[in-house]
């Protein structure tokens, strides 16, 4: 009986023992927990200035654009394409310049392209400048000038670091995704999964945030079909501005058979938060003979800025004007006026002359009907 008593005993301190040894449970986390943590983040960050350099492969075959009878690229070799890529946001305005090498068809070679977009709150402008082409610049209407070029992997970590939270992400990211009961470890970090679930197109989009650092996502990837399509791994450094920033991250693209579309790798080297920033760092200075395409009321214009950087004379787009007949507008607009109203005199013409011949087809019919 005592030999029972002190088996129990025994038994009952080694249970207590695993008991104490086994790990906490996890603190109750839910997505309100996560917003706000977000929210404060971004809340921190009053003005950015962050560029970091770009290298970009593309293997042998890959679609790596679409030409004017809309087929597809493929790169003629393996490429390397480097690049910087500078970020500047304050408050709700943000401006993106990239430059970046990339493949041309025309001179069959690796040329320099550039991009540039800017948001001043209620409008947005689109340059792009290929190689040492003239720009054309794209002034998006007011309504759509919130869909932000953010939703690119490449700009995700920023973006997401420290304005995740802003009405500029117009997809809602957070609100679209659900917080797992899962808690996974990746690189001695323990996380959180946030997932979404498509069963239309059988993806699972999961994005893990560092529960011990105001969850800060730290990867990211879509799976479809079985098949990692998207994968992106994100390292952060301390920053007595913000608490923590990107330093570096490296995305991969698949297709859905697994094939790699693409790699890029990106470090940070220089970052400014809440610095004072200068009008020239959210102006998109168009350059003399950038082609201006406004779409800002319900019929787009055309312009070519001047040489001493003025706007060009605006003409409407349906008078099929090319960008020497928009050079030479700004010299002699009264001529282009008058190369417009003969178009729509010509138009007027065509349609009185269709709807006379309907009319003598419609006589014709009616006498043979007596």
């Amino acid at each position: 009986m005592l030999r029972t008593t002190f088996a129990l005993v025994a038994l009952c301190l080694g249970l207590s023992l695993v008991a104490a040894q086994q790990p906490a449970p996890a603190p109750a986390v839910t997505m309100g927990d996560i917003k706000k943590a977000w929210q404060e983040r971004q809340d921190k960050v009053k003005t950015l200035k962050m560029s970091w350099a770009t290298e970009l492969v593309r293997p042998k075959g890959s679609i790596i654009g679409v030409d004017r009878s809309n087929e597809f690229i493929h790169a003629p070799r393996d490429l390397t394409l480097k690049g910087e890529t500078t970020l500047v946001v304050e408050g709700n305005k943000y401006a993106l310049h990239d430059k970046r090498q990339a493949w041309s068809p025309v001179s069959a070679g690796i040329e320099d392209s550039e991009f540039r977009t800017v948001f001043d709150g209620h409008r947005r402008i689109d340059l792009t400048k290929p190689g040492s082409h003239f720009g054309t610049a794209h002034i998006i209407e007011p309504a759509k000038a919130a869909d932000n070029n953010f939703k690119t992997v490449s700009l995700y970590p920023v973006w997401w670091t420290f304005r995740g939270a802003s009405d500029l992400e117009t997809d809602q990211l957070l609100d679209r995704l659900e917080l797992s009961d899962r808690i996974t470890t990746l690189n001695g970090i323990r996380c959180r999964e946030l997932t979404q679930l498509d069963r239309s197109s059988r993806s699972m989009t999961k994005i893990y945030v560092d529960e011990q650092r105001g969850f800060l996502p730290i990867r990211y990837d879509v799976v479809h079909d079985n098949m990692v399509v998207v994968l992106l791994t994100i390292s952060h450094i301390s920053d007595p501005a913000c608490g923590w920033r990107p330093s570096s991250w490296y995305s991969v693209l698949n297709t859905n058979k697994g094939k790699l579309r693409e790699s890029l790798k990106c470090r940070v080297s220089s970052c400014n938060v809440n610095s004072t920033l200068s009008d020239a760092d959210l102006t998109a200075n168009l350059e003399s003979g950038t082609l201006v395409v406004d779409h800002t009321d319900s019929a787009t214009k055309m312009s070519v800025v001047r040489p001493d950087g003025t706007d060009g004379v605006q003409l409407p787009n349906s008078a099929n004007l090319t960008r020497d007949d928009l050079i030479r507008a700004n010299e002699s607009p009264p001529f282009y006026q008058s190369r417009i109203l003969l178009v729509s005199v010509m138009a007027a013409c065509g349609a009185f002359l269709a709807g006379s011949m309907l009319w003598k087809m419609r006589q014709r019919r009616l006498k043979a009907a007596k």
